[in-house]
This record gives C-alpha cells, sequence and structure tokens, in this order.
C-alpha cells in the first residue's frame, strides 16, 4: 500500500516518528479550535516525544491494516500539515467496517479541503482495504460536520446516546453510515 495518495488539491500521507514535529505544530496551532470536540488530553499530548510514540503506534497498526490516518498537506505548501482523516477501530471478518475521524485546520475550514481529503480515502479504504461498513460519530452541535457527511454519501442510522466521552462529558452522537458502493 502508498502511504502517500493525491488528490486535485492535496498530498495525503501516512507519516512516521520523524514527522512529530510536523504533528506537534498542527495539534499546537489548532489547540483552542479542536479541544471543545475531542477528549481531554493526557498531560504529555502537546510534547514531541508523545507525538512521536502515537506515529509509532499508528504506523504499526497501519502496518497491520488495523489503522489508518493520512495527514493532508495543500501541494503548494507540502511542509504544513492542514488536517487529518483517519480510519481507526478496524474490523475484518464478518464486520468489515470502521470509524471515520477527521479534522482541518481552524485556518483551512470551509474550502472543502475535509470534502476532497474524505473522498479520496473513502475510494482507497472501499477500494483497496475492502472494507464493506464506514461509520461517522457526530456530536449534534457539529452542524457543519454532520453536513460535510451528508453531502458525502453518509447517511444517518439514529443517536448513539452517551457513545463518546468529549470534555470529560459523555455525550450523545448522531451515527452516519456508508457502505461500500462498489460492492
Amino acid at each position: 500500500m502508498n502511504i502517500t495518495q493525491e488528490s486535485r488539491r492535496l498530498f495525503l500521507k501516512v507519516l512516521s516518528a520523524n514527522d512529530a514535529k510536523l504533528v506537534l505544530d498542527f495539534y499546537i496551532r489548532n489547540k483552542d479550535f479542536f479541544e471543545p470536540w475531542e477528549a481531554v488530553k493526557v498531560p504529555n499530548f502537546y510534547t514531541l516525544d508523545y507525538q512521536r510514540a502515537v506515529l509509532v503506534d499508528e504506523m504499526n497498526q497501519f502496518i497491520r491494516s488495523k489503522y489508518l490516518r493520512f495527514y493532508l498537506f495543500l501541494k503548494e505548501n507540502p511542509n504544513t500539515i492542514i488536517g487529518s482523516v483517519c480510519f481507526s477501530n478496524i474490523h475484518y471478518g464478518i464486520y468489515q467496517n470502521c470509524l471515520l475521524g477527521y479534522k482541518i485546520d481552524k485556518n483551512y475550514i470551509r474550502h472543502r479541503y475535509g470534502a476532497e481529503a474524505i473522498a479520496k480515502s473513502l475510494d482507497l479504504i472501499f477500494h483497496e482495504w475492502k472494507l464493506h461498513r464506514i461509520e461517522v460519530l457526530i456530536s449534534p452541535k457539529n452542524i457543519p460536520s454532520l453536513n460535510l457527511s451528508k453531502k458525502l454519501g453518509f447517511y444517518p442510522e439514529g443517536m448513539s446516546y452517551s457513545c463518546i466521552k468529549i470534555n470529560g462529558q459523555w455525550q450523545d452522537c448522531h451515527r452516519l453510515v456508508m457502505i461500500n458502493p462498489y460492492e
């Protein structure tokens, strides 16, 4: 599997521990923007050592086809991360499914980079990884993500109650799904 993909305006890359500084810069730049939508961070999250360890773990899981995170780079600026698209909790066998997560740098939202990267990633995860079903869990308060998911072809399956702990509080989420359209 190629660890770099290309869309019209973006490079999508699986990164190694050598890229920890780029990842740390991305998270520090977006700390206040991302935190309302995410789990409480461990105390050393915003350190190079922590980001290196995460990238090593992600690469090991990627090699075993259990996890895929693409970091997004503009073709015109290939040295700055502007977002990520992640497929986690990947199951094979009778399930062949996973969870999708994504985030876009606060300075690059509303330019359709997320839609472009997710569309490219979905094509790959359905064709090459042969998954059947992708799920995404989205807070009812996150209207832009709900709209984006629906525009990409995800359809609502229902509400998952008290399913995710964001900022220390259990929250309900809309569950949206996409079934592999190529099967």
